[in-house]
């Protein structure tokens, strides 16, 4: 899409979720989207301005999503940026973060017959229209730069748990 308007502005590539709303936008620097929660929930998926998060869209799309190129240090044809639709579903996003309720963890919810991730939420995590001053060593933002669904190793949990009981219900007749 070329020369993208909201609201009468400009903006040089956008980074959108499934259902179409705006999670980051570019026009000169990196704006992101009103709900505090949902800016939170998707930092990791989205990435932060410095490119601290290097599996976020930020980082990863970047000259598609401005339109320049830092190997030649100039705006390509198509330098009125790009729209980037994730397959997650921020509000969802928002939910799961609210749900891990500031514990250290990860939330991925995907649909098995596409693939496509419906939710990816990290934490600890920050706003990233307001980035806190992270000193090293600092417990609360321990980890924070890291994917933890994407780029982490933890133990898949109770998931098992669902594949037994579903083999129950399939096989077991007089099960309630």
């Amino acid at each position: 899409n070329r020369h993208l308007y909201t609201d009468g502005v400009l903006n040089r590539g956008r980074v959108l979720d499934t259902t179409g709303k705006v999670l980051a936008a570019y026009d000169g620097g990196w704006t992101y989207n009103d709900d505090s929660s949902i800016r939170r929930a998707t930092l990791h998926a989205v990435g932060d301005p410095s490119g601290a998060i290097g599996t976020g869209a930020l980082t990863q799309f970047a000259s598609k999503l401005t339109g320049y190129n830092p190997i030649t240090g100039a705006d390509t044809l198509l330098s009125d940026g790009r729209d980037l639709y994730l397959t997650i579903d921020a509000d969802v996003c928002a939910e799961a973060y609210r749900a891990l309720n500031g514990h250290k963890g990860t939330v991925g919810v995907y649909n098995y017959e596409t693939g496509e991730i419906i939710c990816m939420v990290s934490s600890p995590t920050y706003d990233p229209a307001n980035p806190p001053e992270i000193s090293e060593g600092d417990e609360e933002y321990d980890g924070v730069y890291i994917n933890r669904l994407l780029s982490s190793r933890f133990a898949p949990g109770s998931t098992f748990k669902l594949i037994t009981a579903a083999a129950a219900i399939e096989n077991i007749s007089d099960i309630n």
